[in-house]
């Protein structure tokens, strides 16, 4: 299970003792694209030059995962299932080591 939370998704409450508290939403559809067909997806509209046509108005593309991938200012929470290695999760860790390792 996924959850976002994105600092444009802050909703101020009504009552003052509250305002500026955070709502975290679920974004179900998020595993899709953290799966390898999800960022092959991604990964061939950026070289294409069609992302904001894949992510825009008018696209199937549920609008938390649109805002979910084009919020700079984000907090990402995933619940983990039983197993620790999701496929998911070992995938995002693979890309993030090779961006990370050619600029270290």
């Amino acid at each position: 299970m996924s959850y976002w939370l994105s600092q444009a998704g802050w909703e101020r409450l009504r009552d003052a003792d509250e305002a500026g508290t955070m709502k975290v939403k679920d974004c179900d559809k998020m595993s899709y694209w953290l799966s390898q067909a999800g960022w092959e997806r991604l990964r061939d509209a950026d070289e294409a030059g069609t992302m904001k046509t894949m992510l825009g108005k008018g696209s199937d593309v549920d609008p938390l995962v649109t805002r979910l991938l084009s919020d700079s200012y984000i907090c990402f929470y995933h619940e983990e299932p039983s197993s620790h290695n999701s496929n998911s999760s070992n995938l995002l860790n693979n890309m993030i080591q090779k961006v990370v390792k050619p600029l270290t």
